[in-house]
């Protein structure tokens, strides 16, 4: 019984060597704008130094100006909070944060629970 188990493996591997691959068939080039589309959508690296992208930074910014609304603040810490609050109004804060703001530094505001503490984030960007 077992002679002829081995015997049943090695036929099939020898049948299974004995095929040719099949080529890759390239696939067409769809446009980018095709590829960003729902669940197929390319997804941003998950380097730690990565730049963020223009949604990213967005939605940061909406996290930092939720993250100063109601807090008890100090004069600087309110001064900051008003600061961005203005900057993502104008859409400057977008700007200053695809050029500078990496992931971890993303990491680090969605980390902090109140504005002294995404004021030390802010510290350690670098511009």
């Amino acid at each position: 019984m077992k002679f002829l188990a081995l015997l049943l493996l090695a036929a099939s591997a020898a049948a299974c060597a004995a095929r040719t691959p099949s080529v890759a068939v390239p696939s067409p080039v769809v446009p980018a704008r095709a590829q960003a589309e729902g669940a197929t959508m390319a997804q941003p690296s998950d380097s730690s130094t990565r730049l963020l992208g223009k949604d990213e930074c967005e939605s940061l910014g909406e996290w930092i100006a939720e993250g100063c609304r109601g807090a008890s603040r100090s004069a600087q810490s309110e001064a900051w909070c008003s600061e961005m609050h203005a900057r993502t109004g104008s859409g400057t804060w977008v700007d200053d944060c695809t050029a500078h703001v990496r992931t971890i530094d993303a990491a680090c505001f969605e980390a902090s629970a109140n504005p002294g503490s995404m004021m030390s984030c802010d510290r350690t960007i670098e511009r």
